[in-house]
């Protein structure tokens, strides 16, 4: 699970944690921290990062109604994105 955050689905988890602040429930900042910790190797924060991962792209779709962040519209959806990534693309694509 670690391996797979830090490489192949990267993008799409620093995509979809971007939404975490806007959604009012989590720090950006321990979020933003989890994560860089764990794309640098200092620490293994998946599984902290998975429940986030699994919360966010739930409440995105029952609550919000949106559809999956655009690094999912590969991953089995034809739905595209509404709006682009903010937040930790900036700050935690290192």
């Amino acid at each position: 699970r670690a391996a797979t955050l830090r490489g192949e689905l990267r993008e799409f988890a620093r995509e979809v944690l971007d939404d975490v602040p806007r959604q009012g429930f989590f720090d950006r900042d321990v979020v933003l921290r989890l994560w860089q910790e764990h794309v640098d190797g200092r620490r293994d924060n998946s599984r902290q990062l998975w429940g986030l991962l699994a919360f966010t792209l739930w409440y995105a779709y029952h609550v919000d109604k949106q559809p999956r962040p655009a690094a999912a519209a590969g991953v089995g959806s034809t739905e595209p994105a509404s709006r682009g990534a903010v937040g930790l693309a900036d700050g935690g694509s290192k």
